[in-house]
């Protein structure tokens, strides 16, 4: 009989696996290796207490990326088949959407508008860029992307402006304090919150509000935490205080495989774990079941040298394999025409160039070896492409979404004001702008009403109409159930012009291999999607909020969730391609784990091309 795979339900669990699943009473750390099964460990924990009587509402399940709790579901519904929706009670999820929730749930406690936006890394920058200006410290010498690398690190700390400020000690720091200030001033205004405030505002609710605090205390009574080596301050600060009453919590995690620290990673969560939990019990998993032997033996070799560490033994499961080849180049060409020449070794062996790749941790790094193939004639293809929520039409898109959701969030009006042309061009929305700021009114009141900031003609039209429609869409979420989201979704981008204005832009595009209607169109699919597998449950009395206002997140909800994923996603390297399929027009599938963005292998494949970006 065929033995099911480790990772399958079916699949019996190790010794080890066995006793962290099984253990009850303390909290624990699961010291997991890489490789050792320890999704697998977490989702038949979850089945365990739930099994045992352990109502699935209560169950808090935290990890970093979209990916990752997404195939926790998946995993806990198979496990729990026999449970009825068992497994959609269950709340697993990043500790960006769980920290939204909560804030949606206890705005007035926290101090955030129950209607706030959450802005994208790009509506951060321009954020950041007005504050700097509005702070008098424009002209070049504050970047927006370095202030906000800075403001951050604040926030990793749950430092607020007011603190910042009191303990600043010369020019420079004090300078960082008034535009932290004003940023937060921007935010304010347009009723926004960034990726940091997700998890700040959330800390800073769970430690000063003891309302909102016991409340979720007694909603949350199995914590669960994959990736614990990964989290920072503020994570901590979550975690410590919706379990310091009950205390049953399960961490998962691996000193050795901490390497985010730049991004403000605390790896002294980890390390210190007992020392915040004295009657902690703590569970090593050192079988890989991914690896072979001679993969996981240079792997701990490796780490072994790391001096913050937790000891624990290393095996394969897989058995012997071919062993790694590890060389040294003096500088970058050394190193690209090694590898051309071991391309051309395994070409010669039989491999074709369709079956290779090359993967590199930086766009930039792709030069070189680009340089490299193509003097030794080599067929290549650099393997791009922006991701699908990355995409011009797409943000588009979410931007008028986001008005729906908060027609106070100026930096999606100032995005879209004139997307498709309705004359509202730069004059006319400056003057717009300067007129509301000086009379602090919202920036859609005054469109209203245009011909107050002298505006007029077409312009006007444009203001009004804009405003007529973000004010309807508003309406409808007010009033509408969630399972109308893709409804609205379908009528805002019909009625705000943007659906006819990319037809027309792909009915002249030059580039038939990405249909921009097409991605409008997923936009929809994925307002849908979203209604039916993260809002099933959801109710006003438990969140506070009218669902479908509830529901206009969905869109823009895997932009903010990827704020830890962006930082873990490795760069897609080149991939060859023997010169008869680039010939014939034919491009090859995508290697697993080599690709661009959603759909960017694909479409890189149909238009078949020698070189892509």
């Amino acid at each position: 009989m065929h033995e099911p795979a480790h990772n399958s339900p079916a699949a019996p669990l190790t010794q080890a696996q066995r006793a962290a699943v099984e253990h009850q009473g303390s909290p624990l750390l699961v010291l997991a290796g890489p490789g050792s099964g320890k999704t697998r460990v977490i989702t038949h924990r979850i089945a365990r207490l739930v099994r045992e009587g352990e109502f699935a509402s209560s169950v808090l399940a935290l990890t970093f990326t979209n990916k990752a709790a997404g195939e926790m579901r998946r995993r806990l519904e198979s496990l729990l088949v026999d449970q009825g929706d068992a497994a959609k009670r269950i709340v697993a999820g990043t500790f960006h959407s769980f920290g939204a929730r909560v804030l949606r749930r206890f705005a007035d406690e926290a101090g955030v508008p129950a209607d706030f936006t959450v802005l994208d890394a790009d509506d951060q920058e321009r954020a950041c860029k007005q504050a700097i200006e509005e702070a008098g410290e424009g002209g070049g010498r504050f970047t927006p992307r370095a202030v906000l690398t800075e403001i951050g690190g604040f926030k990793d700390q749950l430092l607020m402006p007011e603190v910042v400020a009191a303990q600043a000690i010369d020019w420079r720091a004090r300078t960082m304090a008034r535009l932290y200030a004003a940023y937060e001033k921007v935010l304010r205004r347009n009723s926004s919150l960034d990726f940091d405030d997700l998890l700040v505002r959330t800390a800073m609710l769970l430690r000063d509000h003891a309302e909102a605090r016991e409340r979720l205390q007694r909603r949350f009574r199995n914590i669960l935490v994959d990736e614990y080596q990964d989290t920072n301050h503020t994570q901590f600060c979550m975690v410590l205080e919706l379990a310091k009453e009950h205390r049953r919590l399960c961490v998962v995690g691996d000193p050795d495989q901490s390497i985010y620290g730049w991004r403000g990673a605390d790896i002294r969560n980890i390390l210190q774990f007992e020392t915040h939990f004295p009657d902690a019990v703590v569970v090593p998993l050192g079988e890989n079941f991914r690896s072979t032997r001679p993969i996981v033996e240079a792997a701990a070799a490796v780490i072994q040298h790391n001096r913050q560490r937790r000891v624990k033994p290393l095996t394969s499961m897989r058995g012997d394999g071919q062993p790694p080849t590890y060389e040294r180049c003096p500088d970058e060409h050394s190193e690209a025409q090694r590898v051309v020449q071991q391309a051309q070794a395994a070409a010669d062996r039989g491999v074709p160039w369709r079956g290779m790749a090359v993967l590199y941790r930086m766009n930039s790094m792709s030069r070189v070896l680009e340089e490299a193939f193509r003097r030794a004639q080599i067929p290549h293809q650099v393997v791009r492409g922006t991701a699908f929520y990355d995409r011009r039409e797409v943000r588009d898109a979410v931007a008028y979404l986001r008005l729906a959701a908060n027609p106070q969030d100026e930096l999606a009006l100032g995005r879209v004001a004139n997307v498709p042309a309705r004359g509202l061009g730069g004059t006319s929305l400056d003057r717009l702008e300067l007129h509301a700021a000086k009379q602090g009114q919202p920036l859609l009141e005054v469109l209203r009403t245009p011909d107050v900031a002298g505006v007029s003609g077409r312009a006007a039209t444009g203001a009004r109409k804009l405003a007529e429609l973000v004010l309807a869409w508003r309406r409808e979420a007010e009033a509408a159930a969630a399972e109308t989201l893709p409804d609205l979704v379908s009528r805002i981008l019909r009625e705000s012009g943007l659906e006819g204005h990319y037809l027309e832009e792909d009915r002249t595009a030059a580039d038939e291999g990405e249909s921009r209607t097409e991605n409008l169109a997923q936009v929809v699919t994925a307002a849908g999607d979203f209604v039916a597998e993260r809002l099933a449950g959801e109710s006003t009395d438990e969140d506070g909020t009218p669902p479908l206002r509830t529901a206009l997140d969905a869109p823009r909800l895997p932009r903010a969730h990827r704020a830890g994923e962006r930082q873990r996603r490795i760069r897609p390297g080149i991939r060859r391609r023997h010169a008869d399929d680039a010939a014939r027009g034919q491009g090859p599938g995508v290697p697993p784990g080599v690709h661009g963005g959603s759909g960017a292998g694909q479409s890189a494949a149909r238009a078949g091309h020698g070189h892509a970006g």
